[in-house]
Protein backbone atom coordinates (compact mmCIF):
# COMPACT_ATOMS: atom_id res chain seq x y z
CA UNK A 1 0.00 0.00 0.00
CA UNK A 2 2.76 2.31 1.27
CA UNK A 3 4.68 1.31 -1.97
CA UNK A 4 1.69 1.92 -4.34
CA UNK A 5 1.13 5.05 -3.24
CA UNK A 6 4.78 6.79 -2.76
CA UNK A 7 5.12 5.61 -6.74
CA UNK A 8 1.92 7.65 -7.91
CA UNK A 9 3.46 10.46 -5.95
CA UNK A 10 6.48 9.69 -7.36
CA UNK A 11 5.01 9.42 -11.21
CA UNK A 12 2.86 12.69 -10.76
CA UNK A 13 5.86 14.63 -10.09
CA UNK A 14 8.15 13.37 -13.09
CA UNK A 15 4.99 13.49 -15.61
CA UNK A 16 4.53 17.20 -14.30
CA UNK A 17 7.25 18.51 -15.55
CA UNK A 18 6.02 21.35 -18.49
CA UNK A 19 10.10 20.89 -19.59
CA UNK A 20 9.18 17.49 -20.61
CA UNK A 21 5.70 17.82 -21.93
CA UNK A 22 6.94 20.92 -24.30
CA UNK A 23 10.23 18.48 -25.15
CA UNK A 24 7.80 15.70 -26.26
CA UNK A 25 5.33 17.75 -27.83
CA UNK A 26 8.64 19.44 -30.18
CA UNK A 27 9.45 15.81 -30.60
CA UNK A 28 6.42 14.79 -31.88
CA UNK A 29 5.80 17.74 -34.36
CA UNK A 30 9.57 16.45 -35.71
CA UNK A 31 7.91 12.59 -36.07
CA UNK A 32 4.88 14.26 -37.62
CA UNK A 33 6.95 17.03 -39.70
CA UNK A 34 9.09 13.75 -40.86
CA UNK A 35 5.57 12.03 -41.93
CA UNK A 36 4.66 15.08 -43.88
CA UNK A 37 7.10 16.23 -45.86
CA UNK A 38 6.75 14.22 -48.73
CA UNK A 39 2.92 15.31 -49.25
CA UNK A 40 4.15 18.64 -48.63
CA UNK A 41 6.63 17.78 -51.87
CA UNK A 42 4.12 16.66 -53.30
CA UNK A 43 5.86 13.06 -54.38
CA UNK A 44 3.75 11.71 -51.62
CA UNK A 45 0.92 9.37 -53.99
CA UNK A 46 3.18 9.18 -56.86
CA UNK A 47 5.58 7.01 -54.88
CA UNK A 48 3.13 5.13 -53.49
CA UNK A 49 1.64 4.21 -56.39
CA UNK A 50 4.96 3.56 -58.57
CA UNK A 51 6.20 1.11 -55.32
CA UNK A 52 2.61 -0.78 -55.20
CA UNK A 53 2.69 -1.29 -59.01
CA UNK A 54 6.37 -2.93 -58.41
CA UNK A 55 5.60 -4.63 -55.53
CA UNK A 56 6.21 -8.13 -56.30
CA UNK A 57 8.83 -7.73 -58.80
CA UNK A 58 11.83 -10.47 -58.87
CA UNK A 59 14.87 -8.55 -58.95
CA UNK A 60 16.34 -10.90 -61.52
CA UNK A 61 18.17 -10.42 -65.30
CA UNK A 62 14.93 -9.12 -66.95
CA UNK A 63 14.29 -6.55 -63.87
CA UNK A 64 17.76 -5.11 -64.40
CA UNK A 65 17.73 -4.61 -68.36
CA UNK A 66 14.81 -2.89 -67.67
CA UNK A 67 16.54 -0.42 -65.04
CA UNK A 68 19.41 -0.27 -67.59
CA UNK A 69 17.59 0.48 -70.12
CA UNK A 70 15.29 2.75 -68.63
CA UNK A 71 14.89 6.35 -69.87
CA UNK A 72 14.41 7.00 -66.36
CA UNK A 73 15.86 4.70 -63.55
CA UNK A 74 14.20 5.96 -61.13
CA UNK A 75 11.02 4.89 -62.33
CA UNK A 76 12.16 1.35 -60.57
CA UNK A 77 12.75 2.82 -57.35
CA UNK A 78 13.75 1.39 -54.44
CA UNK A 79 14.83 -1.54 -56.55
CA UNK A 80 16.84 0.89 -58.69
CA UNK A 81 17.70 2.12 -55.42
CA UNK A 82 18.78 -1.80 -53.84
CA UNK A 83 21.19 -2.09 -57.09
CA UNK A 84 23.56 1.26 -56.48
CA UNK A 85 23.46 0.57 -52.43
CA UNK A 86 24.38 -3.02 -52.96
CA UNK A 87 27.59 -2.38 -55.11
CA UNK A 88 28.33 0.55 -53.87
CA UNK A 89 28.37 2.64 -57.12
CA UNK A 90 26.05 4.59 -59.39
CA UNK A 91 27.34 3.05 -62.49
CA UNK A 92 25.08 -0.10 -63.02
CA UNK A 93 25.76 -0.26 -66.71
CA UNK A 94 27.40 -3.75 -66.44
CA UNK A 95 25.45 -5.32 -64.21
CA UNK A 96 23.41 -8.40 -64.26
CA UNK A 97 22.05 -11.23 -62.09
CA UNK A 98 24.75 -12.88 -61.45
CA UNK A 99 26.99 -9.87 -60.85
CA UNK A 100 24.43 -8.45 -58.44
CA UNK A 101 24.07 -11.07 -56.08
CA UNK A 102 27.93 -11.71 -56.24
CA UNK A 103 28.81 -8.54 -55.36
CA UNK A 104 26.18 -8.65 -52.19
CA UNK A 105 28.46 -11.35 -50.57
CA UNK A 106 32.17 -9.77 -51.82
CA UNK A 107 30.96 -6.42 -49.68
CA UNK A 108 29.06 -8.75 -47.20
CA UNK A 109 32.51 -10.85 -46.90
CA UNK A 110 34.51 -7.42 -46.55
CA UNK A 111 32.12 -5.80 -43.56
CA UNK A 112 32.79 -8.94 -41.81
CA UNK A 113 36.84 -8.56 -42.02
CA UNK A 114 36.38 -4.94 -41.35
CA UNK A 115 34.54 -5.80 -37.65
CA UNK A 116 37.45 -8.40 -37.39
CA UNK A 117 34.99 -11.47 -36.94
CA UNK A 118 36.35 -14.54 -36.55
CA UNK A 119 36.12 -17.62 -38.71
CA UNK A 120 33.35 -18.98 -36.71
CA UNK A 121 31.91 -16.15 -36.73
CA UNK A 122 32.30 -15.81 -40.68
CA UNK A 123 31.02 -19.31 -41.18
CA UNK A 124 27.76 -18.40 -38.75
CA UNK A 125 26.95 -15.51 -41.07
CA UNK A 126 27.40 -17.38 -44.52
CA UNK A 127 25.25 -19.99 -43.27
CA UNK A 128 22.42 -17.86 -41.74
CA UNK A 129 22.69 -16.13 -45.16
CA UNK A 130 21.96 -19.59 -47.46
CA UNK A 131 18.30 -18.94 -45.92
CA UNK A 132 17.71 -15.82 -47.93
CA UNK A 133 17.17 -17.63 -51.33
CA UNK A 134 18.08 -15.28 -54.76
CA UNK A 135 16.75 -13.60 -56.61
CA UNK A 136 15.04 -11.40 -54.27
CA UNK A 137 11.75 -10.11 -54.74
CA UNK A 138 10.51 -6.19 -54.01
CA UNK A 139 7.53 -6.13 -51.82
CA UNK A 140 5.65 -2.95 -50.85
CA UNK A 141 6.26 -1.95 -47.53
CA UNK A 142 5.77 1.63 -47.13
CA UNK A 143 5.06 1.77 -42.89
CA UNK A 144 7.94 -0.26 -42.45
CA UNK A 145 10.46 1.67 -44.62
CA UNK A 146 9.29 4.84 -42.91
CA UNK A 147 9.95 3.40 -39.50
CA UNK A 148 13.94 2.58 -40.16
CA UNK A 149 14.11 6.18 -41.97
CA UNK A 150 13.31 7.96 -38.74
CA UNK A 151 13.69 5.09 -35.71
CA UNK A 152 17.58 6.27 -34.49
CA UNK A 153 16.13 9.89 -34.38
CA UNK A 154 13.48 8.33 -31.84
CA UNK A 155 16.43 6.61 -30.36
CA UNK A 156 17.93 10.73 -29.28
CA UNK A 157 14.64 11.62 -28.77
CA UNK A 158 14.14 9.26 -25.74
CA UNK A 159 17.79 10.05 -24.29
CA UNK A 160 16.59 13.61 -24.00
CA UNK A 161 13.24 13.22 -22.78
CA UNK A 162 14.33 10.25 -20.01
CA UNK A 163 17.05 13.41 -19.01
CA UNK A 164 14.61 16.05 -18.78
CA UNK A 165 12.78 14.05 -17.11
CA UNK A 166 14.49 12.04 -14.45
CA UNK A 167 17.79 14.15 -14.17
CA UNK A 168 16.58 15.75 -11.06
CA UNK A 169 14.80 12.56 -9.47
CA UNK A 170 17.18 12.65 -6.98
CA UNK A 171 19.17 16.16 -7.23
CA UNK A 172 16.48 18.73 -6.63
CA UNK A 173 15.06 16.94 -3.99
CA UNK A 174 18.80 18.05 -2.04
CA UNK A 175 18.99 20.86 -4.14
CA UNK A 176 15.46 22.41 -2.77
CA UNK A 177 16.03 20.61 1.13
CA UNK A 178 13.60 18.34 0.44
CA UNK A 179 15.69 15.40 1.53
CA UNK A 180 15.99 16.67 5.27
CA UNK A 181 12.42 16.04 5.57
CA UNK A 182 12.32 12.99 2.96
CA UNK A 183 14.90 11.02 5.11
CA UNK A 184 13.33 12.21 8.41
CA UNK A 185 10.39 9.95 7.50
CA UNK A 186 9.98 6.06 8.37
CA UNK A 187 10.22 5.23 4.35
CA UNK A 188 12.32 7.67 3.60
CA UNK A 189 15.48 5.57 2.84
CA UNK A 190 13.38 1.84 1.68
CA UNK A 191 10.13 2.16 0.08
CA UNK A 192 10.92 5.82 -1.21
CA UNK A 193 13.84 4.60 -2.84
CA UNK A 194 12.58 1.62 -4.52
CA UNK A 195 9.35 3.66 -5.77
CA UNK A 196 11.76 6.39 -7.33
CA UNK A 197 13.84 3.31 -8.79
CA UNK A 198 10.71 1.76 -10.50
CA UNK A 199 9.96 5.38 -11.85
CA UNK A 200 12.54 5.61 -13.69
CA UNK A 201 12.32 2.30 -15.37
CA UNK A 202 8.75 3.25 -16.22
CA UNK A 203 9.87 6.68 -17.20
CA UNK A 204 11.52 4.70 -19.74
CA UNK A 205 9.34 2.40 -21.04
CA UNK A 206 6.19 5.12 -21.19
CA UNK A 207 8.72 8.01 -23.09
CA UNK A 208 9.26 4.98 -25.78
CA UNK A 209 6.20 3.79 -26.00
CA UNK A 210 4.11 7.15 -26.67
CA UNK A 211 7.21 7.91 -29.40
CA UNK A 212 6.37 4.37 -30.91
CA UNK A 213 2.45 4.37 -30.95
CA UNK A 214 2.67 7.48 -32.73
CA UNK A 215 5.16 6.96 -35.19
CA UNK A 216 3.30 3.73 -36.04
CA UNK A 217 0.22 5.20 -36.08
CA UNK A 218 1.39 7.73 -38.57
CA UNK A 219 2.98 5.05 -40.81
CA UNK A 220 0.66 3.31 -41.14
CA UNK A 221 -2.30 5.59 -41.60
CA UNK A 222 0.11 7.33 -44.56
CA UNK A 223 1.38 3.80 -46.12
CA UNK A 224 -1.12 1.21 -45.11
CA UNK A 225 -0.55 -2.16 -43.45
CA UNK A 226 1.06 -3.80 -46.13
CA UNK A 227 4.81 -5.21 -46.43
CA UNK A 228 5.37 -7.64 -43.14
CA UNK A 229 6.65 -10.44 -45.03
CA UNK A 230 8.80 -8.51 -47.09
CA UNK A 231 12.45 -9.04 -47.96
CA UNK A 232 14.05 -6.53 -45.24
CA UNK A 233 17.31 -7.24 -47.97
CA UNK A 234 15.96 -4.63 -50.25
CA UNK A 235 16.22 -2.11 -48.09
CA UNK A 236 19.47 -3.02 -46.41
CA UNK A 237 21.45 -5.39 -48.39
CA UNK A 238 24.16 -6.19 -45.97
CA UNK A 239 21.63 -7.88 -43.30
CA UNK A 240 22.99 -11.65 -43.37
CA UNK A 241 19.45 -12.30 -40.80
CA UNK A 242 16.45 -14.45 -42.63
CA UNK A 243 14.22 -11.68 -41.81
CA UNK A 244 10.86 -9.74 -43.26
CA UNK A 245 10.54 -6.11 -42.42
CA UNK A 246 7.90 -6.78 -40.24
CA UNK A 247 10.20 -8.46 -38.09
CA UNK A 248 13.01 -6.34 -38.25
CA UNK A 249 10.52 -3.74 -37.47
CA UNK A 250 9.52 -5.38 -34.68
CA UNK A 251 12.65 -6.53 -33.16
CA UNK A 252 13.93 -2.61 -33.59
CA UNK A 253 10.50 -1.46 -31.57
CA UNK A 254 11.28 -4.09 -28.84
CA UNK A 255 14.74 -3.07 -28.57
CA UNK A 256 14.14 0.88 -28.44
CA UNK A 257 11.70 -0.03 -25.36
CA UNK A 258 14.49 -1.76 -23.73
CA UNK A 259 16.62 0.80 -24.31
CA UNK A 260 14.17 3.61 -23.05
CA UNK A 261 14.40 1.44 -20.03
CA UNK A 262 17.82 1.62 -19.67
CA UNK A 263 17.72 5.32 -20.59
CA UNK A 264 15.84 5.84 -17.49
CA UNK A 265 17.94 3.39 -14.85
CA UNK A 266 20.60 5.71 -16.20
CA UNK A 267 19.59 9.14 -16.15
CA UNK A 268 18.20 8.14 -12.41
CA UNK A 269 21.32 6.82 -11.58
CA UNK A 270 23.34 10.38 -12.22
CA UNK A 271 21.30 12.12 -10.79
CA UNK A 272 21.90 10.39 -7.89
CA UNK A 273 25.86 10.18 -8.32
CA UNK A 274 25.76 13.97 -9.69
CA UNK A 275 23.16 15.14 -6.88
CA UNK A 276 23.41 17.92 -9.27
CA UNK A 277 20.36 18.67 -12.25
CA UNK A 278 22.58 20.13 -14.96
CA UNK A 279 25.50 17.67 -14.29
CA UNK A 280 23.08 14.55 -14.57
CA UNK A 281 21.37 16.04 -17.80
CA UNK A 282 25.08 17.28 -19.50
CA UNK A 283 26.36 13.98 -19.12
CA UNK A 284 23.42 12.03 -20.71
CA UNK A 285 23.62 14.63 -23.73
CA UNK A 286 27.84 13.35 -23.32
CA UNK A 287 26.67 10.13 -23.65
CA UNK A 288 24.84 10.67 -26.78
CA UNK A 289 27.78 12.21 -28.53
CA UNK A 290 29.87 9.57 -27.24
CA UNK A 291 26.96 6.87 -28.55
CA UNK A 292 28.19 8.39 -32.39
CA UNK A 293 31.30 7.80 -32.01
CA UNK A 294 33.07 5.12 -34.34
CA UNK A 295 35.98 3.66 -33.31
CA UNK A 296 38.00 1.05 -35.30
CA UNK A 297 37.92 -3.00 -34.94
CA UNK A 298 41.20 -3.33 -34.23
CA UNK A 299 40.52 -4.03 -30.47
CA UNK A 300 37.23 -6.14 -30.50
CA UNK A 301 36.07 -5.48 -27.06
CA UNK A 302 36.09 -1.69 -27.06
CA UNK A 303 34.51 -1.99 -30.49
CA UNK A 304 32.01 -4.27 -28.77
CA UNK A 305 31.29 -1.97 -25.69
CA UNK A 306 30.94 0.46 -27.42
CA UNK A 307 27.57 -1.26 -29.80
CA UNK A 308 26.67 -1.50 -26.37
CA UNK A 309 26.07 2.32 -25.76
CA UNK A 310 22.70 3.24 -25.61
CA UNK A 311 22.50 6.81 -27.22
CA UNK A 312 22.69 5.83 -30.77
CA UNK A 313 21.75 2.24 -30.43
CA UNK A 314 18.62 1.09 -32.07
CA UNK A 315 19.03 1.62 -36.37
CA UNK A 316 19.51 -0.05 -39.84
CA UNK A 317 23.24 -1.03 -38.41
CA UNK A 318 21.55 -3.78 -35.87
CA UNK A 319 21.16 -5.81 -38.70
CA UNK A 320 24.56 -5.97 -40.46
CA UNK A 321 26.45 -6.06 -37.18
CA UNK A 322 28.51 -9.24 -37.39
CA UNK A 323 29.98 -9.43 -33.79
CA UNK A 324 28.99 -12.22 -31.49
CA UNK A 325 29.60 -13.18 -27.96
CA UNK A 326 29.69 -17.53 -28.29
CA UNK A 327 28.30 -18.85 -25.05
CA UNK A 328 28.22 -22.61 -24.33
CA UNK A 329 28.64 -22.92 -28.73
CA UNK A 330 25.59 -20.62 -29.37
CA UNK A 331 26.15 -17.47 -31.34
CA UNK A 332 24.41 -14.05 -30.05
CA UNK A 333 24.07 -11.35 -31.89
CA UNK A 334 24.49 -7.66 -30.90
CA UNK A 335 20.36 -7.39 -30.14
CA UNK A 336 20.57 -10.84 -27.49
CA UNK A 337 23.81 -10.14 -25.81
CA UNK A 338 23.44 -6.58 -25.17
CA UNK A 339 20.01 -7.09 -23.67
CA UNK A 340 22.40 -9.17 -21.03
CA UNK A 341 24.67 -6.75 -20.86
CA UNK A 342 22.05 -3.93 -20.26
CA UNK A 343 20.12 -6.08 -17.86
CA UNK A 344 23.38 -7.05 -15.65
CA UNK A 345 24.39 -3.02 -15.74
CA UNK A 346 21.18 -2.27 -14.43
CA UNK A 347 21.32 -4.62 -11.59
CA UNK A 348 24.86 -2.97 -10.67
CA UNK A 349 23.47 0.47 -11.00
CA UNK A 350 20.77 -0.19 -8.73
CA UNK A 351 22.97 -1.58 -6.13
CA UNK A 352 25.22 1.83 -6.21
CA UNK A 353 21.78 4.14 -6.43
CA UNK A 354 20.95 1.73 -3.42
CA UNK A 355 24.04 1.71 -1.32
CA UNK A 356 24.65 5.69 -1.87
CA UNK A 357 21.06 6.56 -0.89
CA UNK A 358 20.89 4.45 2.23
CA UNK A 359 24.44 5.78 3.37
CA UNK A 360 23.71 9.60 2.29
CA UNK A 361 23.40 12.09 5.11
CA UNK A 362 22.03 15.61 4.58
CA UNK A 363 23.96 18.27 5.96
Amino acid sequence: MNFGTLLKFEFKKTFSQKAYWLALIIMLAILLANELFPIFLGNYRPRIERERALSGTVVNEETIQKILTAENPHDYDPIYEFLKYTTGSTDISDLNEESLYSIRMQVNEGLMDDDKATDKEKEYWRKLDTGNQTPFTYTYDGAYTAFFEIVYMMNFMILILCGIALSGLFADERAKGCDQIIFATRLGKTTLLWSKITMGAICGLITSLILLIFQWTLAFILYGFDGWNAMFQLHVPSCMMVLTSGQAALYASIMLIICGIFLGVIAMFLSQITMNHPAAMATMVFMLFLSMFNPGANIRIIRILFDLMPGAYVGSWLFYNYRTITIFGLHLNVMQYTVIFWALISVLLVFIIKNRYKNYQVK
